[in-house]
This record gives structure tokens, C-alpha cells and sequence, in this order.
């Protein structure tokens, strides 16, 4: 189960998930990024699980996505999912 290993990643994507792995405001990113740079660093899946706190199974779920997709596969945006539609402002705000 500890063979799946993080494709070759293109020199853009390795600026990208540094960035993204120092990200303060979206925890999500920046712990796919780790598991990513992780695993392309040649440690295994137990070990980046512990490293990043989740589970092995995760950590394949992420890598496999990855390997697929690249950066846009991993990249949770908190905005894209809400169901609420656009803000809704009261009309004190808006005046």
C-alpha cells in the first residue's frame, strides 16, 4: 500500500506548492501541498500521514488526484463551496 508516490512535479508546480505549503489562511492547501512535496521527497505514506495528521488513506487519495490532475486537483477554494449563493448584504452595510 506505500508505493504511491507524487508524480514529477513541472518547475511551476514545485513554486506553486512551496507557496501554497506556507499558506496561513487555507489549512486545506497547505497540508495537500505538504503531502505532496512529502512524497516527492521519497518518504513513504505512513510517514507523511503522520507528519501532515491524517490518515494513510488520505494521503493516497491526495497523491492519486495529484498524479491526475496536478495543482488544480488539490486546491480547495472555501468560496467555491457554499451553496448560499452570492452575499447578501443588510441595508445598513449597503448604505
Amino acid at each position: 500500500m506505500d508505493k504511491v508516490v507524487a508524480r514529477r512535479r513541472r518547475p511551476y508546480e514545485g513554486q506553486k506548492l512551496k507557496r501554497m505549503k506556507r499558506q496561513l489562511t487555507n489549512a486545506v492547501n497547505s497540508r495537500h501541498a505538504r503531502i505532496i512535496l512529502l512524497s516527492r521527497g521519497g518518504v513513504g505514506n505512513g510517514e507523511v500521514a503522520e507528519r501532515s495528521g491524517c490518515t494513510a488513506a488520505w494521503v493516497r487519495k491526495v497523491i492519486h488526484r495529484f498524479n491526475i490532475g496536478g495543482i488544480e486537483a488539490i486546491t480547495w477554494y472555501p468560496y467555491d463551496c457554499c451553496r448560499a449563493g452570492p452575499p447578501k448584504f443588510l441595508a445598513d452595510v449597503v448604505e
